[in-house]
């Protein structure tokens, strides 16, 4: 007989009593494998594996999988505003929807807004603990603003050859995201890129775009440094994390690389992760001042 954990994953970490009865699991036996802690139960009727993220557990024992930007966490995407509630796909006709601690009593979804945000998927239940990548980003383009679904695409399509890690999501992938959007949300998936590697690049990035400025995103550059953004032919503007620079040789690389592109003619300009996010309006003043005297350029005209 197979075992009860096995039924589980075969299922994508969450299935119904009657998926265990298929094999040959009855009352008695079920009850041994949660008692053995191989398996949890979610609600009446429903297990699921024991070492799911807390929040996808959640969104099981109320009635339905995770979704959206809560999904997305468990993914390893980057989220530009981490979510303060827990986004649920149910069924499009569920309505025995259940408390996330334990999944028991009752709850409505117009009374639990502050706690969940309810995604209405087709007519079934959704199967499996936690939906596809291309799921989660056509789930957060319909929900989300655009700037936070942006984010997670360029997450989600990150390919930079210097990092020898393969994307989230293939090039296969990107095109079936694209062919399952309205025009609206296929326009702002094409602005994304592969060769964003934060959030505070992917925000610059779109938001200079607003501004009528073009920026490009990891151009090659003498010593065979990379921009994190390039606009014209020499303003070099780097998004930095503390992190980048949180040891001793980071630190002397990072002030070799900017003396050698000085030396080289550019111009850079650094902007920590804090002001693009919380202080938008000194980082573009500070760009347009530079591009108004043509320093953008090699040759201002």
């Amino acid at each position: 007989m197979e075992a009860a954990i096995d039924v589980v994953r075969r299922h994508g970490g969450t299935c119904r009593t009657r998926d265990l009865r298929e094999v040959g699991h009855y009352p008695r036996s079920i009850a041994s494998a949660v008692a053995a802690g191989s398996i949890e139960r979610a609600r009446v009727g429903h297990f699921m594996a024991p070492d799911l993220a807390a929040n996808a557990k959640r969104a099981i024992r109320v009635g339905g999988r995770i979704a959206c930007a809560s999904a997305a966490e468990i993914l390893g995407l980057r989220v530009l505003n981490p979510s303060h509630v827990l986004h649920i796909e149910v069924g499009e006709h569920g309505s025995r929807f259940r408390r996330a601690r334990d999944g028991k009593g009752r709850i409505l979804p117009t009374t639990s807004r502050k706690h969940f945000e309810f995604h209405w998927a087709g007519t079934g239940a959704p199967e499996g603990a936690l939906p596809s990548i291309v799921e989660v980003l056509t789930q957060a383009i319909d929900c989300l603003p655009p700037l936070d679904a942006l984010c997670m695409i360029d997450s989600a399509r990150e390919d930079v050859p210097w990092i020898g890690a393969a994307p989230k999501l293939s090039v296969a992938e990107f095109e079936q995201l694209l062919n399952g959007l309205s025009e609206r949300g296929r326009e702002l998936a094409r602005r994304s890129t592969t060769l964003s590697q934060a959030v505070g690049e992917t925000v610059a990035r779109e938001r200079l775009r607003e501004a009528g400025i073009v920026a490009r995103p990891q151009v090659g550059l003498p010593g065979d440094y990379f921009a994190d953004l390039l606009i014209g032919d020499r303003l070099v503007f780097e998004c930095e994390g503390y992190s980048a620079h949180g040891t001793s040789d980071a630190f002397e690389s990072d002030r070799e690389r900017m003396a050698l592109l000085r030396a080289c003619g550019y111009i850079v300009l650094n902007f920590s992760h804090k002001q693009i996010l919380g202080d938008w309006e000194s980082v573009l003043s500070t760009v347009q001042f530079v591009m108004r005297r043509g320093l953008h350029l090699f040759h201002p005209e």
